[in-house]
């Protein structure tokens, strides 16, 4: 019997933002949520007016930080300016959203660059069970509370999902690679024009290219984790000081859903 593999995928019309459907319907069509990945429709996605997109996303971005006003466990004044980078997705260990936490000097040093602003939005939730996963909300809303550019937003739920996919400019997701069956997250935050950066497995193993996004180097084996967290974060502090953070601010662009 042959053995295929299938991604999973995601329900665009719930998840992408209206004002983005309302471009897409007018430059790609009206049907543009039920095209396969590979009609020629799709390159009208480059025919979309950097302006208008960034009009959108500027007002996306502007509804997210009204909504994390609500949601937030302890309230920052966000800066529409900075770049924002969103995380947001169960906590469970292998996810690591605590990866960042490995080097505080460097992260700080992130944080509080004159160059360009950097902020982060953190969300989700880990099991009750799960002592290891509260263990790890612990540690981000112990960072929020040192840092007044991390925000924890609380109560994570679809509603606090959907406006943080949809209003942030980078998308993060760091699990250990091997072991994230697909990472949905990423494919919302896509198609709302974000950019991800992410390890090379679960769907952006499959749908990554340097225009979208960026990858963290690894190389990963699975047989010591702790030495693959401590070179996967270093590689993920590298690529956010050297590519992520420096680069010039350029037009999100909807990213067509992938196979």
């Amino acid at each position: 019997v042959p053995i295929g593999s299938v991604t999973n995928g995601v329900h665009m019309p719930t998840w992408v933002a209206s004002e983005i459907a309302a471009l897409l319907s007018r430059y790609v069509g009206p049907d543009w949520w039920d095209l396969d990945p590979g009609d020629g429709r799709w390159h009208a996605v480059n025919e979309i007016p950097a302006a208008e997109l960034w009009a959108v996303h500027g007002e996306l971005k502007r509804r997210l930080f009204v909504f994390t006003n609500e949601r937030a466990e302890t309230p920052h004044e966000l800066d529409l300016n900075a770049l924002t980078i969103g995380f947001g997705r169960r906590f469970a260990p292998y996810k690591r959203a605590t990866l960042l936490l490995r080097d505080r000097a460097r992260l700080s040093k992130l944080l509080r660059s004159s160059k360009r602003p950097v902020q982060f939005l953190f969300a989700g939730k880990s099991h009750p069970a799960d002592q290891p996963g509260k263990d790890i909300v612990a540690g981000i809303v112990g960072l929020a509370r040192e840092e007044p550019r991390v925000m924890f937003l609380k109560d994570y739920d679809i509603a606090l999902a959907r406006n943080l996919v949809q209003g942030a400019d980078i998308w993060l997701n760091n699990p250990r690679r091997f072991l994230e069956a697909s990472g949905t997250s990423g494919m919302k935050a896509g198609a709302n024009g974000a950019l991800n950066v992410s390890i090379l497995d679960g769907w952006w193993d499959e749908a990554y290219k340097p225009e979208i996004g960026w990858a963290i180097p690894s190389g990963a084996t699975l047989d010591r984790q702790d030495v693959d967290d401590v070179a996967e974060a270093e590689g993920l502090y590298r690529l956010l000081e050297r590519e992520v953070v420096p680069a010039p601010p350029t037009p999100p662009a909807p990213a067509a859903p992938s196979n």
